[in-house]
């Protein structure tokens, strides 16, 4: 019996599958089929006779004939590997020609030789799916009998094989396959009523094999004729076994009809040819169906090919291996595997990196276990062999076939890389934008078209106050209490924002006073500009700039004050002719306006007898005051009853703050509701002359140093106003005090011009850096773009550092008055701890550097440290007033040298400089207070000094137990210099 092994895609279904019995069980050989694994689909009674009930589907064909102890010609035992079935399954031929005998023990226990032959089967796509084995008995064809002996043991045979064939014949009349029986010529002699329905003639008829071809039309599915030896009945003639054979063929009615067919030699017991058996099936219907279903695959791959977005098949097992993809989806995959062209049979590892495979593989492992489909918007991934990670919109959704088996899990992706880097940049620019909103000094606030707050900064959290909500409507803020400075009430509408929003007109520099959310007035300045839609123009939000002014606005006033009402102290003690407790009164009303204070009073002390004498009180009523004279009439001497410790504070010049509220004070008399006051002595030569009181009725009040400061300072000026007569006195006793009173006035005068000038020039300056920040803020909002912020958020900057500048210049100023003020009261503060000169030198060098980029300081130090007892500070002070004035006074292209020697026990300091040189005169005025040549003008600087730096320097260095000078010629410069002590060290 042939082998020959045929395919083809029609379908995967084996007719012996489909009927596994029936017509098999008619064949006398042994017939079993099985699947890829060895295990039997389907077997016929022959095979069951011949190995026993053990013969049952889903048994291993290859255990089943070990069983029977095979061995072949030579007698030696056959493996299961060299078994028939293992072999076919390998891909091996059996034909007629290539048979395997063997000889096996049959049930019964009988040893029979078998002739073993068959074929492998495929599926559509050429892969072995299982084998049909044949068994022929060739016992009696190796038996030695004798003919008679052989005819005598064969007669049983023929009987049943006569019955077989009456069985056989039954079988195919019922059988609903076709079944055709050929002699060796190719006539047909036998067939079924099947046969006969499906093909329309009667077997018996004799005809030429090319008049059969003629009137059916034999081809294949391609179209093309079969030649008589190529046809099922011809193939099978030739000695060919072949299953599931498709062929077209022209039906009884002129129709097509699709056939799968199945056929084999037949052979007589010498295995010579007979004839051929052919099975056929019509399988039009399916075919049709089979094509519709074709055309729908390819409707479908189609359509996924021409997806703009990418899809892939990826297998269910371990590797999950891509079975197929379509172009866009290998657009998404890294370059090296881009360039492969193709990425089926690829592992899903293979695609990324170890990092992202872990995960990814994480999601195909999760929807393979359960099912469920997968879906992320945004998930990032680094594919091999790229390193920088790609978004992908993408998911995964699990394939199933008819009976719900898991055949797939397809991957749907959209590469979004591009969109995710805009939004993140979009969120960069955003963060850089609040980031340069956080270091800006203003306010700032952002809202959107309806007015909801969208983003605020610190300072405006600030401003408004911690309590104030920093998402809400500007609704919110409108109606918050704010007024004009005419005192009006600012209505929601007439807000900057409001009126943005409402008009898209930009608003500057509205002068409001608000009330804070944590309750504080403050007066801003509030600027707003809308924000529109570049390309519609549209209004979609809004952004105000709000600057709190409180601060400078207060500083304005207190300056303005402050230097008014010392003018007019200073006059009233240079200019006389008024009445005492007329002058007494005019301290008293400038140290209110000075101190901001509710009520002061001045008392005069005798300071032989201690008696206390009322000069002045400013803030109280009528009767208030009538009652505060009283008490000073009866007033007891000074120092009797008071506290001996703040007694002896007070006596040595250390004002003295009391809480009325606090005990033992809580005790005490308060005619006037006072809640906590300042006491501030009067000395004169080291004596309390007098006493300034001033307090805040019943408000609470924290004093701060500048307090302190300033009342110290108008109590010195209220000494030199009251003591004035004593002072004319002493001038008409001596030409000599007289001269020094001249002095001292030309002096002061001089020191109020210049203390106009200084003092007004960094306001001037501070006033201008803001007015031109507000002009840039002013065109920021106008053009309301990040690119203009950016434009000019650098030259705000620069104005606003040298308001900074100007005011810390202030600050010098003021701190030189409190040191003169200090130095007068004898309150200077120095501590003297041990330190290296060294290292002070050559920090205030390193500082004034950044200051004075274009000159050149020649720095020469020793190489280790030079101790001294000094107060770092207060040294840095002198060391920095010194080289400044140098750089002030000298030319620009002129070098200064500073020095650091080390002579005997002392340590000396030198500036030296190339100036215009000093005369013995010049120099003999430099070290006292308000000391200053007129004829010397700064050459860098516009600045001319209060005259009091070099003042303080020498009392710092005397103080310390140095001393300080100065070495100049006219035209040869100067050598400005100090010495201190150096400080033992114990090695």
């Amino acid at each position: 019996m042939s082998a020959t092994s045929s395919h083809h895609s029609l379908t995967d279904a084996s007719p012996f599958a489909q009927a596994p019995g029936g017509w098999l069980d008619a064949l006398p050989d042994a017939v079993a089929i099985c699947d890829a694994q060895g295990i039997i689909v389907a077997l016929n009674a022959a095979l069951r006779s011949l190995v026993g009930n053990d013969a049952t589907p889903q048994t291993a064909l290859s255990a089943l004939l070990a069983s029977l102890a095979p061995v072949d010609v030579a007698g030696q035992p056959i493996t299961l590997d060299h078994l028939p079935p293992a072999r076919l399954l390998r891909g091996e031929t059996l034909s007629a020609s290539e048979a395997a005998d063997m000889q096996v023990q049959v049930a019964g226990g009988a040893r029979r030789w078998l002739s073993a032959s068959g074929t492998t089967l495929r599926d559509a796509a050429g892969t072995i799916s299982g084998a049909v084995l044949t068994l022929h008995d060739v016992t009696e064809r190796r038996a030695t009998a004798t003919p008679a002996e052989t005819l005598a043991r064969r007669k049983p045979t023929l009987a049943n094989a006569e019955a077989e064939r009456m069985q056989l014949a039954t079988i195919m009349q019922v059988l609903p396959a076709g079944v055709a029986i050929y002699d060796a010529e190719g006539h047909l002699t036998a067939q079924n009523p099947a046969a006969e329905h499906i093909t329309g003639r009667r077997a018996g008829r004799r005809e030429r094999a090319t008049a059969r071809q003629s009137r059916y039309g034999m081809r294949d599915l391609e179209g093309t004729p079969l030649v008589e030896s190529h046809s099922p009945s011809g193939r099978a003639r030739r000695g060919e076994t072949f299953t599931e054979l498709a062929a077209v063929f022209t039906g009884p009615s002129g129709d097509d009809r699709f056939l799968l067919t199945s056929g084999a030699p037949i052979r007589d017991e010498h295995h010579a040819i007979q004839g051929a058996v052919v099975v056929f099936q019509d399988v039009t219907q399916l075919y049709h169906l089979q094509r519709e279903a074709n055309d729908q695959r390819k409707l479908a791959e189609a359509i996924i090919e021409s997806t703009p977005f990418g899809l892939a098949v990826f297998a269910p097992t371990d590797d999950f291996r891509c079975l197929r993809h379509n172009l866009p989806f290998l657009q998404l995959v890294g370059t090296d595997l881009r360039a492969r062209g193709t990425i089926t049979d690829v592992p899903l590892d293979d695609l990324f990196d170890p990092d992202s495979a872990a995960r990814t593989r994480a999601v195909f492992e999760d929807v393979r276990a359960t099912g469920k489909p997968f879906f992320l918007a945004e998930y990032p991934a680094v594919l091999s062999p790229d390193p920088e990670p790609r978004w992908y919109e993408w998911s995964l959704t699990p394939l199933h076939d008819s009976v719900g088996t898991l055949t797939g899990l397809m991957v749907a992706a959209v590469e979004i890389t591009e969109l995710v880097r805009a939004r993140e940049a979009k969120e960069r620019e955003a963060a850089r934008l609040h980031s340069v909103l956080e270091v800006l000094p203003t306010g700032v606030s952002i809202a959107d078209g309806n007015g909801q707050v969208e983003d605020v900064n610190a300072a405006f959290l600030r401003l408004w106050g911690s309590a104030a909500p920093k998402s809400a409507s500007v609704a919110e803020y409108a109606q918050y209490q704010a007024w004009w400075p005419d005192g009006r009430p600012v209505l929601p509408e007439e807000w900057g924002m409001s009126v943005a929003l409402r008009t898209g007109e930009a608003v500057l520099d509205q002068e409001v006073e608000i009330l804070s959310f944590d309750g504080v007035r403050k007066r801003v300045l509030n600027s707003a500009a809308p924000i529109r839609d570049r390309a519609t123009g549209a209004i979609i939000g809004g952004t105000v700039a709000i600057r709190d002014i409180t601060a400078l606005k207060k500083l304005e006033q207190r300056t303005e004050a402050s230097l008014n009402a010392l003018l007019r102290m200073t006059q009233q003690a240079v200019i006389p002719g008024e009445d005492i407790f007329a002058v007494a009164h005019g301290i008293a009303q400038v140290t209110r306006e000075v101190l901001g204070c509710q009520r002061v009073g001045v008392v005069a002390i005798d300071a032989v007898s201690g008696e206390q004498k009322g000069l002045a009180v400013v803030g109280l009523n009528a009767s208030e005051e009538a009652h505060w004279w009283h008490l000073q009439a009866v007033a007891p001497r000074f120092g009797e009853g008071a506290d001996p410790a703040l007694l002896a504070r007070f006596v040595t010049g250390e004002p003295l703050v009391l809480d009325m509220t606090q005990p033992p004070n809580d005790a005490a008399p308060n005619d006037f509701g006072i809640t906590i006051a300042m006491f501030v002595p009067l000395l004169l030569d080291g004596k309390v002359t007098g006493m300034l009181s001033f307090d805040y009725a019943g408000s609470h009040h924290d004093f701060t140093e500048q307090d302190f400061a300033l009342a110290r300072g108008v109590a010195d000026l209220a000494v030199l106003v009251l003591e004035r007569e004593r002072l004319q006195h002493a001038h008409a006793q001596a030409q000599a005090h007289a001269f020094a009173l001249e002095v001292t006035n030309a002096r002061m005068n001089t020191f109020l011009g210049i203390a106009s000038h200084e003092l007004r020039t960094p306001i001037t300056s501070v006033k201008t850096s803001v007015q031109m920040t507000k002009r840039g803020l002013q065109r920021v909002q106008a053009d309301a773009t990040f690119a203009s912020f950016t434009q000019q958020a650098p030259r705000m900057l620069d104005l606003m550092r040298v308001a900074d500048r100007e005011i810390d210049k202030l600050n010098r100023f003021i701190g030189d008055l409190l040191d003169v003020t200090h130095i007068q009261s004898g309150t200077i503060e120095i501590t003297p701890v041990p330190t290296d000169l060294t290292e002070i030198v050559r920090e205030v060098a390193r500082t004034q550097e950044p200051q004075w980029p274009q000159r050149m300081v020649r720095v020469s130090l020793p190489a280790g440290p030079v101790p001294v007892l000094g107060d770092v500070d207060r040294v840095g002070q002198v060391v920095t007033n010194l080289l400044t004035n140098a750089l002030k006074y000298a030319p620009a292209d002129r070098p200064i040298d500073v020095r650091l020697d080390v002579h005997g026990q002392r340590a000396r300091v030198e500036v030296a400089d190339r100036g215009p040189g000093l005369t013995a005169q010049q120099q003999a005025d430099l070290f006292q207070a308000f000391g200053r040549i007129e004829a010397i003008l700064p050459l860098n600087s516009s600045s001319v000094g209060l005259g009091l730096g070099l003042f303080i320097c020498k009392t710092i260095i005397e103080m310390l137990g140095g001393r300080i000078g100065v070495a100049s010629e006219p035209g040869n410069g100067s050598t400005f210099w100090f010495e201190l002590p150096l400080f033992p060290q114990v090695s």
